[in-house]
């Protein structure tokens, strides 16, 4: 049967996680009070429904597999595929609650742009959420997608997905429309995937400045790296 992600609201984590940060003293480190809020944020969720998740790993790259573990605790049930697309589908279908898939770059598989189709998942998450968790990598190394409707943490990054005739024209076009971001990956067929500042709603005028414009994703901004902002 289909998952139920009622309990699982990513922008209010975010919101919680950044109040704890930055109102934590003494000499407990930062990033255990990250580590224990993450392991225990979803072990609370599942106990009110499932939170089964799927995760991007090939033999080549397990950098997801290490974000998702990182980012939703040790007590969450995860599996692994090396297939992008059928991720989305698992999601899509219900079969898993939350799919973790590479951040995308130009030259790869283009995954993202099976989320511009109706009923797909949207982007909830950039993980790692916070530098200097568990997960050796940089922010943005993976996003969770998830069937739930985005809610804001208060300080959010939308995922847009559009056509421009180029790179140039994809900078010009964000810049003209009045988007404070930047592109992150093209598929190589005059499709761009952007990241912009703010929580995206389908009714914002800009869009319609952008060919085409599908946003594919709202989720909170990275709190940065905790261990330098715990050693001023």
């Amino acid at each position: 049967g289909r998952t139920n992600t009622a309990v699982f609201a990513p922008g209010r984590e975010a919101m919680v996680l950044r109040k704890l940060l930055a109102r934590h003293e003494g000499l407990f480190p930062r990033q255990s009070v990250l580590r224990i809020w993450r392991e225990m944020i979803p072990a609370y969720a599942s106990m009110q429904a499932p939170l089964p998740v799927v995760v991007y790993a090939s033999p080549g790259n397990q950098r997801c597999w290490d974000l998702a573990r990182d980012h939703f605790g040790s007590h969450v049930p995860m599996t692994c595929s090396d297939d992008a697309a059928a991720i989305i589908e698992r999601v899509a279908s219900g079969q898993d609650a939350v799919g973790v898939l590479p951040s995308p770059v130009t030259g790869d598989d283009s995954w993202w742009r099976l989320l511009c189709n109706k009923d797909r998942p949207c982007v909830v998450s950039s993980l790692p959420f916070a530098l200097g968790s568990n997960a050796q990598v940089g922010a943005g190394d993976a996003y969770a997608i998830a069937c739930i409707t985005p809610d804001s943490s208060g300080d959010d990054r939308s995922l847009v997905c559009f056509s421009a005739s180029g790179d140039d024209a994809a900078k010009m076009a964000l810049s003209d429309a009045g988007f404070a971001g930047h592109c992150l990956a093209s598929d190589g067929d005059a499709h761009y995937l952007a990241e912009v500042d703010g929580f995206l709603t389908p009714d914002d005028n800009r869009l319609a400045a952008l060919d085409g414009a599908c946003i594919i994703g709202v989720y909170a901004a990275p709190a940065g790296d905790i261990l330098a902002e715990g050693s001023r």
